[in-house]
């Protein structure tokens, strides 16, 4: 009975996600717009590129499934959203899977509930970003880990599941292998044999080798284009995008420190107690190393050492976007249910606490629910989806005024050009991270776009209008267009053609 209950629970969670929740168009957001052009790269048999370069930045993982479901020509946009929602749901069972083992049931279908409803979870649906299919091999390595740490006959056969399974989160995520030290270290736990411990990291680390190996070899896309060179850059250097830069100091590392260690107080405590309160999230900080170092005592405890790991990992970074704590949701409120399971009151088995854990998570999940349709909607951090809609809505209109008035071959140069390279067809290039280079110079643009508002986009306006490119304000977007400008070895205008249309 019991696992009929469970499965028709997570068959309804699985047909909202699939069947309901899912929407018709897509989010724009510049590291999606990298997975469906570096997806439908590969599925034109170009290879793992973006802008003609090997893109070496993330693994291949999710743009090979966009290519595989629907990359190449034209996206179907509502295709490509329900095969997040399908990762969203299958991700659902892996943290349950992990969390309840053989037999801690009750806690894994309140820890799984919980997670599934946080707003941080709920808000990344519908994003076409790897998040979902990271976390679905990512627990489910966890799950065949804890498995093999219960020995027996088969428990070599669970570890080289574990190791396939992180190997799949790996190409996901390359974070992933802040795993493998957990696995090695804690992952065989008192019962299981040192082939058990081994199999799982070791066979991880082999099937990574591949895209380490090549993605150390190649030089990546133009220093220009991304924010970050590669992510030890962006943890090391004072400028992520260029290893040439000075390396960070530990005053800075510090500063890194008490700032997203507020910031991620902050966004935990709004997101699991619905109040943003960095003061509040110490509180809650506090009870999460509770829970962990009661985990941590239990014996094989992977699910906590990802959880310190990755979250000293967020502690030290150059940034914080709040998206990035999805990973930590199940482990926060895992964390908080045997942070209450240790409270000194049920320690000395008073009976009116003894279920304190399942009515704690009772009220959380209330409080998830309620706020379920906010979170559903789109948004980002400190921008509403009003904002966000009102954004998107231009710049759709902008990328179809350049589809129809600029030809097949043309080059944008613009802030989002991940984004205008999806919705208009035309090799784009961003002015964002300038570096010292001039950006018309090198990439000579047909036209370009003012869709930024920062010193650099003003400096580029004031450069065109100098040089007497024509412009015009594209209409319904409120975006400035510069062009056509004239390429090397053409007679440059003089004087701007006003509103002329390129």
């Amino acid at each position: 009975m019991r696992t009929v209950l469970l499965l028709g629970a997570w068959g309804m969670y699985a047909f909202l996600c699939v069947f309901v929740w899912v929407e018709a168009d897509w989010r724009l957001e510049w590291d999606s717009a990298l997975y469906l052009l570096t997806g439908r790269s590969l599925a034109s048999g170009a290879g793992y590129q973006y802008l003609g370069e090997p893109f070496t930045l993330r693994p291949p993982g999710f743009p090979s499934w966009i290519a595989w479901w629907g990359g190449g020509g034209e996206f179907e946009f509502e295709r490509l959203n329900r095969m997040v929602m399908v990762f969203a749901a299958l991700a659902a069972g892996a943290v349950y899977w992990a969390v309840a083992g053989v037999r801690d049931h009750g806690r894994g279908v309140w820890v799984t509930a919980l997670a599934v409803t946080c707003p941080l979870w709920a808000g990344r649906f519908n994003w076409i970003q790897s998040e979902f299919p990271f976390l679905l091999f990512l627990f489910s390595a966890f799950a065949l880990q804890r498995r093999a740490a219960t020995g027996g006959p088969r428990a070599v056969v669970f570890a080289l599941g574990a190791g396939l399974a992180l190997a799949a989160a790996f190409y996901m995520r390359s974070v992933a292998l802040l795993a493998l030290p957990g696995m090695l270290w804690v992952g065989g736990g008192r019962a299981g044999s040192p082939t058990a411990r081994f199999a799982a990291p070791l066979l991880a680390l082999a099937l990574a080798a591949p895209w380490l190996w090549w993605s150390a070899g190649e030089s990546g896309a133009v220093p220009d284009q991304q924010l970050l060179a590669s992510y030890a850059t962006a943890l090391l250097h004072v400028d992520p995008g260029d290893p040439a830069s000075d390396r960070v100091g530990w005053m800075a590392f510090a500063a890194r420190l008490f700032g997203n260690g507020g910031r991620i107080a902050a966004a935990l405590a709004d997101n699991v107690l619905a109040v943003p309160s960095a003061a509040l999230g110490l509180l809650l900080f506090f009870g999460l190393a509770v829970g962990v170092w009661r985990g941590m005592r239990a014996g094989s405890a992977v699910l906590e050492w990802w959880f310190v790991a990755y979250l000293g990992l967020l502690l030290v970074y150059f940034s914080f976007a709040s998206r990035l704590l999805v990973p930590l949701i199940p482990g926060v409120y895992l964390a908080l249910w045997k942070a209450v399971e240790a409270s000194p009151a049920r320690a000395q088995a008073r009976p009116w606490l003894r279920h304190a854990p399942a009515v704690a998570a009772a009220l959380l999940l209330l409080v998830n629910l309620v706020r379920l349709p906010g979170s559903l909607a789109p948004h980002e951090d400190g921008v509403g989806p009003s904002e966000l809609r009102t954004s998107w809505e231009r710049t759709r209109v902008a990328a179809a005024w350049l589809r129809e008035r600029t030809a097949d071959d043309a080059v944008l140069l613009c802030n989002q050009a991940p984004i205008y390279a999806v919705l208009s067809g035309r090799r784009s290039y961003t002015y964002r991270f300038p570096r010292g280079r001039d950006p018309i110079d090198r990439y000579g643009p047909d036209h370009v776009l003012l869709d930024g508002r920062g010193a650099v986009a003003r400096e580029l306006g004031r450069a065109l209008d100098a040089r007497g490119v024509p412009r015009q304000t594209i209409p319904g977007a409120s975006v400035v267009v510069y062009g056509p400008l004239h390429r090397a070895g053409e007679e440059v205008q003089s004087e701007p053609a006003d509103g002329a249309a390129p």
